[in-house]
């Protein structure tokens, strides 16, 4: 199978790195808009089926796999949608193109990787697992192996990018979806081998309700995981207005307070050379009789590759997506939701080659 992937930052270079090292992948194109960091990438996977390109070229491909933000993420979307090559990706839509989406034609499985992804199959596995679901709550996030002031946090996803915006997410409760703070929510956990960690609200999409599995259960949410301290940080810069988007004058030039703070944290937070990431998964679910089911993973950068972890689960993720893709193995048309496309099967076999790669997923 040939498979292009278009976006070779952080993300990128997983799913790379998986489909490279896949025996099923005959031939991978790498599409990057920055020309160097595209062929760094094909060096840095050392084989001659992999080529660089800046432009997409979508002849005799079987599928793609993108790691982008969103407006390049719907540009490419659309083209292969009008190339009738099957796609997927990572990142989550904006709740305002979720219409066109409903209506895109072609094969768009998406999003796909650790969260969004990754954690809406497992939500939907322990819900069917579990008789006549009441409840399903899912933890995740990436953190610092060695947590340093003033964030404990590193940018992960690359490009110094900080999760701050003031967004509103959303939760399940008593049946009905409602809207949420951010960064609200606030609940402690331990973690075996890693120590007490925070969750807080965030990143439900407002579709998942809509879900004939997953939305049957009368509380849904859905929360991050990080070290104690950063929610309360980012909350005390949100009240004081430092995290608006609203442009402001100063010394008769206008600025957006949020982008002003996120260049001077950047250099906080930048992945240096040698830092190591760990990413926590935790999600349960309980029934109308008080069973449960729980899934647990504890996955860790991999020093051989430099892979970080966030890196390893959600590219790894998508390119398994990918490779379903290419198989022809995803049913349906239009845009796909992987929690309801993937079948359990599917599942299955996804979380062994997970484990085969050294990331395992327990579940319970």
């Amino acid at each position: 199978m040939r498979i292009v992937v278009v976006g070779c930052g952080a993300m990128g270079k997983g799913a790379a790195y998986d489909l490279a090292t896949s025996p099923e992948v005959e031939s991978l194109l790498l599409v990057d808009q920055d020309e160097r960091r595209a062929q760094s990438l094909a060096a840095w996977l050392d084989k001659p089926s992999v080529e660089a390109r800046t432009k997409l070229e979508l002849a005799d491909a079987d599928a793609v796999a993108l790691a982008a933000p969103w407006p390049a993420t719907r540009a490419v979307v659309e083209a292969c949608v009008e190339a009738g090559v099957p796609v997927t990706s990572i990142t989550r839509p904006p709740d305002e193109d979720v219409p066109w989406l409903e209506r895109v034609g072609g094969r768009v499985l998406l999003p796909l990787g650790l969260e969004p992804g990754l954690t809406e199959l497992l939500a939907r596995r322990l819900a069917e697992t579990v008789d006549s679901v009441e409840e399903i709550h899912v933890r995740c996030g990436g953190i610092p192996v060695r947590p340093e002031p003033p964030l404990a946090y590193k940018a992960v996803f690359g490009g110094g990018s900080l999760p701050i915006g003031l967004k509103p997410t959303h939760e399940i409760a008593n049946g009905e979806l409602r809207a949420v703070e951010r960064f609200s929510g606030l609940e402690s956990m331990d973690v075996a081998g890693v120590g007490r960690l925070e969750a807080y609200h965030d990143g439900l999409p407002p579709w998942i309700a809509s879900d004939p599995v997953i939305g049957r259960a009368r509380t849904v949410t859905q929360k991050t995981i990080r070290w104690p301290g950063f929610a309360e940080t980012v909350g005390v810069l949100g009240r004081l207005g430092l995290l608006a988007e609203t442009p402001i004058a100063v010394d008769g030039a206008e600025v957006v307070p949020k982008r002003v703070v996120e260049e001077v944290l950047a250099p906080h937070v930048r992945l240096e050379p040698g830092d190591e990431d760990l990413v926590v998964l935790q999600a349960t679910a309980r029934g109308r009789s008080g069973e449960t089911a729980s899934a647990r993973a504890l996955i860790r950068s991999d020093r051989e590759t430099g892979l970080t972890a966030m890196a390893r689960a959600t590219g790894f993720v998508l390119g398994a997506g990918a490779r379903l893709l290419a198989r022809g193995e995803v049913e349906g048309t239009g845009w796909l939701q992987p929690q309801q496309a993937i079948s359990s099967a599917q599942l299955d076999d996804l979380l062994r080659d997970l484990r085969e790669r050294g990331l395992a997923v327990e579940l319970s």
